[in-house]
């Protein structure tokens, strides 16, 4: 029995001090969730002054911009009172309709009319795809039409989708641009060439450009510059052009011959000096032309009867005046050793021009004066005479007005001759001096019964190859002309014959 109570309280002992040791427990917790509360609380009431600070700060600047605001009411009602009468809304600009596309398969037309709407697009301020695709529809008519409702059942079935104004272009130029409109319009574009007015194939040029994608410009200059005809080619290259745009601008500022000589010259007839009247052999021999047109059954008058007529430039036949020829340079060239030419220096085709005049009585010339007209004219007007220069046969031309005897570099890699560089230059008229290519010495020559050595002086050349000047001459004098045409070269050996064709 006194084990038992022992046991008891024991338990009652160990029980009382456990309790202790969850009071312990208890009361630390508290305090623990006493010291949580209070961060918490000093936290929440921290974030809520923050907000408030924010707050105040906002409606301050919310208070200053009604401020502001009023301030500028008030301005705006004041200038309307005083001056509101004054003031006119801008003028309504009328934006032009782009044209309808009517399913036309051509590339230059599709291009523009690509280009209108889209030019369209930003006069209205149009941003949209979905908005341009529903505009462009409108504008189309015919076949592009019936194109057009079928790509739309197309959609929604769901067999296509065009969302974007991209994907419209590539589908409506797949369906009414030539697959091939590219590649034609190449080579369309480099068998172009300066056939009629310089306007026209200015047009013609950018037209096909434009159909030609990613065509780099250095090709455009190119293909621009060489189909041009001669004389406008030279005027263009001798202005210094580097860009297309600088070549089509320079060509424009070209003056068409053919265009302005159509013209009448109203003014020619027309006195100088005060009015100066017509002498009586004038008036006598103008009416006496009258006379003869009527006879004739002419209906010209005889002011324009009067007027020789202009075919343009009597050098190279192009549509310019004479003075202005870019070939003036080839009438005559000079080799100079060094420095300045002086006037014993040599001299290249400057005869031939001589030869290409032609004069033209005027009706009202009197009968006693020669007409140059009446003289009779040559079968041609050079001489050429077939060679065999280094033993391979070539056409040389015989001029008497060339000091020198001249060949291209072309024509002498052609006759296998060799030659040596040497110090000299060439001058045509009106340009600079620019040095030779070189001096052939020595060069074996046959003019068909004859044979013998001369000199030639390589250069450039675009009308002829080979030039007998008169350093041949000297070399084969003397020789006559027979009545046969050729040239007959006489020496104490003997005389040979050298046919000649003109």
């Amino acid at each position: 029995m006194t084990d038992s109570v022992g046991k008891v309280e024991n338990e009652v002992i160990t029980l009382k001090g456990q309790l202790g040791e969850l009071d312990n427990r208890l009361e630390e917790v508290s305090l623990d969730a006493q010291s949580l509360a209070d961060q918490a609380f000093e936290k929440m009431m921290g974030e809520m002054a923050k907000m408030r600070e924010e707050f105040t700060g906002e409606l301050l600047a919310l208070k200053k911009e009604n401020e502001l605001l009023k301030e500028e009411l008030t301005l705006l009602r004041r200038a309307t009172v005083a001056g509101g009468a004054t003031i006119q809304a801008g003028p309504k600009v009328e934006i032009p309709k782009p044209p309808k596309y009517h399913g036309k398969r051509d590339a230059w037309e599709i291009d523009n009319f690509l280009w209108s709407m889209e030019r369209y697009f930003e006069a209205v301020h149009l941003e949209e795809d979905a908005s341009k695709i529903n505009v462009v529809t409108m504008y189309l008519g015919d076949d592009a039409i019936l194109w057009w409702r079928r790509r739309e059942q197309d959609i929604k079935s769901g067999s296509c989708s065009i969302r974007t104004r991209d994907q419209f272009k590539e589908d409506f130029k797949k369906q009414f641009r030539p697959h091939d409109a590219a590649k034609v319009s190449m080579m369309k574009l480099r068998e172009l060439k300066h056939s009629s007015t310089i306007k026209e194939y200015i047009k013609q040029f950018t037209t096909l450009v434009l159909e030609v994608d990613d065509l780099p410009e250095a090709t455009q200059f190119i293909y621009f510059i060489g189909g041009l005809q001669r004389w406008a080619q030279q005027e263009v290259e001798r202005r210094n052009v580097q860009t297309l745009a600088e070549a089509i601008a320079a060509a424009e500022s070209l003056v068409d011959y053919r265009d302005t000589r159509k013209e009448g010259h109203s003014n020619d007839s027309k006195g100088k000096g005060g009015g100066a009247k017509p002498t009586d052999r004038s008036s006598t021999s103008s009416n006496k032309t009258v006379k003869k047109d009527k006879a004739k059954g002419s209906s010209s008058s005889p002011s324009s009867s009067d007027k020789p007529s202009n075919r343009g430039c009597y050098l190279c036949g192009g549509p310019h005046w004479a003075r202005d020829c870019p070939g003036r340079q080839k009438l005559s060239a000079i080799i100079a050793s060094g420095g300045e030419s002086s006037g014993d220096d040599a001299q290249m085709g400057s005869l031939r021009l001589f030869i290409s005049v032609r004069a033209t009585p005027k009706a009202e010339e009197s009968t006693k004066v020669v007409k140059v007209s009446t003289l009779p004219c040559p079968k041609g007007s050079l001489m050429f005479v077939d060679t065999l220069v280094n033993g391979r046969a070539s056409k040389a031309l015989v001029d008497c007005g060339a000091s020198h005897n001249f060949i291209t570099e072309k024509e002498a890699m052609k006759l296998g001759i060799k030659y040596t560089k040497e110090p000299g230059r060439i001058k045509t008229v009106n340009t600079s001096p620019v040095p030779i290519l070189g001096v052939a010495h020595k060069v074996p020559i046959c003019l068909g019964q004859w044979s013998g050595t001369i000199n030639l002086t390589i250069v450039h050349m675009d009308d002829f190859s080979l030039v007998l000047g008169l350093e041949f001459i000297d070399t084969v004098r003397p020789f006559s002309f027979e009545a046969d045409g050729s040239i007959m070269i006489k020496r104490d050996q003997g005389s040979w014959s050298v046919p000649v064709t003109r």
